[in-house]
């Protein structure tokens, strides 16, 4: 069984003080959980080296991950921050997220370039397809996603399902409050494995973890982890709540205690 994951992308949002301290409370409410889920935060990059350091000197079991990566390695470019960079203070990068693809038309072929220079430093990835509302209408999500996974996957050398996480977030439930149903993550996740299996084999397939990311709250966590292709979440909006994403790691740890069981 594969190891569950939460993680809690904080985007843009909270100061300093505010961040520190819902990490803190984070750490505490979750470190009963956070040694069999792996939950990892993604905090603003300005913020990482202070948490790291809290971590460390807590022995905190939490993880950091970075928002974003440039596909470059140094030099000259204003603003960018570098997979060799993040990784001294980081375990994960998010790749490929709907709001860098829509706001700063990032495409398949850089992300691609991305996950290479990740992958390359050991730098685990959250690789995020979905599809836009008229593809969603259309009825041509499975074609959509199948698209944008081996425009990116193809292009990449033996990577380890170890390092590499997909993240299914459709665009028309990102921050809207309304999440996929679970007749439809079913189906999609299921699609996305046979994709993965298609690309390289039914053991990666198997192995690698695909979690969901798209207005998960606790009201509804508990029915998308029940989808047994699906292996944790992408918390948005609730992950700036220390008490709401606790909750959230405690539901999705249950529940794979339950799948233990059976």
């Amino acid at each position: 069984m594969n190891t569950p994951f939460v993680g809690g992308n904080w985007k843009m949002n909270l100061n300093f003080h505010e961040a520190l301290e819902i990490f803190t409370q984070i750490h505490a409410m979750t470190s009963e959980f956070s040694k069999k889920t792996e939950v990892v935060i993604f905090p603003p990059s300005l913020y990482i080296d202070s948490l790291a350091t809290f971590v460390s000197e807590m022995n905190s079991s939490l993880l950091l991950g970075g928002q974003n990566i440039s596909n470059n390695v140094n030099g000259s470019f204003t603003g960018e921050i570098s997979a060799e960079m993040l990784s001294q203070f980081c375990d994960y990068t998010i790749l490929g997220h709907s709001e860098r693809r829509n706001f700063y038309s990032e495409t398949d072929s850089t992300i691609a370039e991305r996950c290479i220079r990740a992958h390359s430093i050991g730098l685990n990835t959250i690789l995020c397809v979905g599809e836009p509302l008229e593809v969603y209408g259309s009825g041509k999500s499975i074609e959509y996603i199948d698209n944008q996974l081996n425009s990116i996957l193809t292009k990449t050398q033996k990577i380890n399902t170890s390092s590499l996480i997909v993240a299914y977030e459709p665009l028309w439930a990102v921050g809207t409050g309304i999440p996929a149903s679970t007749h439809y993550l079913q189906q999609i996740t299921f699609e996305i494995r046979r994709i993965l299996s298609d690309i390289f084999d039914e053991t990666f397939s198997n192995d690698i973890r695909v979690i969901y990311g798209g207005s998960v709250s606790v009201d509804n966590v508990s029915e998308i982890v029940s989808i047994p292709a699906i292996d944790g979440v992408l918390v948005g909006s609730n992950s700036l709540n220390a008490k709401l994403f606790s909750e959230i790691v405690k539901i999705v740890n249950k529940q794979n205690d339950s799948d233990v069981l059976v």
